[in-house]
This record gives structure tokens, sequence and C-alpha cells, in this order.
């Protein structure tokens, strides 16, 4: 039998047989590892995380509309990010969010007329369906 670096090498019958001793390792954590990361994702296609906005659906201009995102949930308690989008608002609005990744989120209504305001929420694997919250602006 010779013995080079990690490879066994030894004569049997007419054949080489290589026996790996420390490279076997690796390729079975490898191969252990891929099942792990693959079944989440198999799992999860059923279970998109659900957004839900609350909050002012009436304001005034030059009023703080105020939305909350918090009460989204995942089916397996998964935790959630945010993503909010102005999606349309008044012509001359400049409307912005403050911070468009928390649960609550803020902006000042400073135009007449229909703010429109998308969230969806992720869970880490998946993206919630999109949903839409309309806040009526008047005098």
């Amino acid at each position: 039998m010779q013995e080079r670096g990690h490879v066994r090498i030894r004569q049997e019958r007419a054949r080489t047989r290589i026996l790996f001793s420390v490279l076997m390792i690796p390729v079975m954590y490898v191969i252990f590892l891929i099942p792990l990361i693959m079944v989440p994702l198999a799992t999860a296609q059923d279970s998109r995380p659900v957004a839900v906005i609350h909050g002012d659906s009436h304001a005034s201009v030059r009023q703080t509309v105020y939305l909350d995102g918090s009460m989204s949930s995942d089916p397996k308690g998964l935790g959630l990010s945010f993503q909010w989008t102005l999606v349309s608002s008044p012509t001359g609005s400049s409307a912005t969010f403050a911070d468009d990744t928390n649960s609550q989120v803020k902006f000042e209504a400073d135009a007449v007329g229909m703010f429109r305001v998308k969230l969806v929420v992720n869970n880490g694997l998946l993206d919630s369906a999109p949903t839409y919250y309309t806040i009526r602006v008047t005098e």
C-alpha cells in the first residue's frame, strides 16, 4: 500500500481502487446540505405571506396619513419584510414615504384627490400578492 496525501492507493487483483479518506467528508457535507436548502423552497410555494393595510382612508390637505401593515402575516410564522409603494397620486403632489420598508409608514397628503398605495411583504422566500389601499384627500 502506498500513501500519497489524502488518498491511499492499494493494489487488489490487478485493479486499482482509490479510497478517499479526508476527501469524502466535504462531499458528504455538500450532499446533505442540498436537500436542506431545497425542501423549504419547494414547500414554500403554497405558503405565501399575506399583506394587510390598515389606516386612514380619508384625509385633509396638509394632514399626515398613517398606514399600518403590521397585521400582515405569514402562514408558517416567518418574519416579514415590507415594501410600500405610492402607486398614484393627484397631479401636483410630491408625496413620498418617510421609510418605505417599515411595517408602518406615513406621508403628507399635499394635494386634493386620490392617493393609491401598494404593499408587498416578503417572508425571506416569497413575496405576497400586492395589496392596494386608496386614500381620499379633500380640502
